[in-house]
């Protein structure tokens, strides 16, 4: 993970305030961060069609409706939470939730009409 600054982010970018994204994203590594005077700032994850700033001061992006995320993030919720589901189909089921959910992002703030 390298330190990044705003400068280095490109493509379609969103943000999401810290914690709203735990589980959703709790098997992704974040490509980067940023930091400032203050300290850590946010994590940045990088996807094909969108990037995700998830942190405490993310001033750039697009805003995302908070019922789209809430709704996705409680659904990797109840995933997490049944043990009697192996990791490896936690993590399919997960991933497969935040691709659906970057899908929905990416039609609602990024597609031309």
């Amino acid at each position: 993970m390298k330190k990044m600054s705003r400068n280095d982010l490109a493509g379609n970018i969103v943000r999401i305030e810290y914690g709203k994204v735990c589980h959703l994203l709790g098997y992704e590594t974040p490509s980067g961060y940023n930091q400032g005077i203050y300290g850590w700032n946010y994590d940045i994850y990088q996807f094909s069609d969108i990037t995700i700033i998830a942190g405490v001061r993310s001033l750039t992006g697009v805003k995302i409706n908070d019922n789209i995320i809430k709704t996705y993030e409680d659904k990797a919720r109840i995933i997490a939470r049944d043990y009697s589901l192996t990791a490896e189909i936690k993590r399919a089921k997960t991933e497969s939730l935040l691709y659906q959910c970057l899908n929905e992002i990416y039609k609602k703030y990024f597609m031309e009409v």
